[in-house]
C-alpha cells in the first residue's frame, strides 16, 4: 500500500519527506524534479501510498484537462528544473482508469 513497486524504486526519490519523513535540503530539489519524470507518479505526495496517488492523480488531471488550468513545478535556484507530470507518458498510460471518477 505504502511501497512503488520495485520498477519504480529510487533512492533519491526514497529520501522525500512523504517517502521517509525526515525534510531533504532544498539544494536536492532540481534532481528530485528530474527523477519524478521517470516514474508513473504526478507529484511527490502522489508516491506516499496508493490512496494518495490516485487522489493527486485525479486532482491533477481535473485541474489541468477539466479546468484548463497550468501545473507544472519550476526549480529556478542554481539548477534550472521543470515538471509537468501531465506531460509524462507513463502518468498519461494512467488516465483512462480515472473515467470512473466521471459520468459518461
Amino acid at each position: 500500500m505504502k511501497v512503488p513497486d520495485d520498477r519504480y524504486l529510487d533512492s533519491l526519490l526514497e529520501q522525500s519527506r512523504f517517502r521517509s519523513g525526515l525534510p531533504m535540503p532544498i539544494s536536492l530539489a532540481p534532481d528530485v524534479y528530474r527523477k519524478l519524470t521517470q516514474p508513473p507518479f504526478p507529484s511527490l505526495y502522489g508516491m506516499a501510498a496508493w490512496s494518495e496517488d490516485i487522489a493527486e492523480l485525479v486532482t491533477i488531471y481535473h485541474l489541468t484537462t477539466r479546468m484548463n488550468q497550468p501545473f507544472h513545478v519550476v526549480i529556478t535556484k542554481d539548477k534550472v528544473a521543470r515538471f509537468e507530470p501531465m506531460k509524462n507518458p507513463l502518468v498519461k498510460q494512467r488516465l483512462d482508469h480515472l473515467a470512473a471518477f466521471y459520468e459518461p
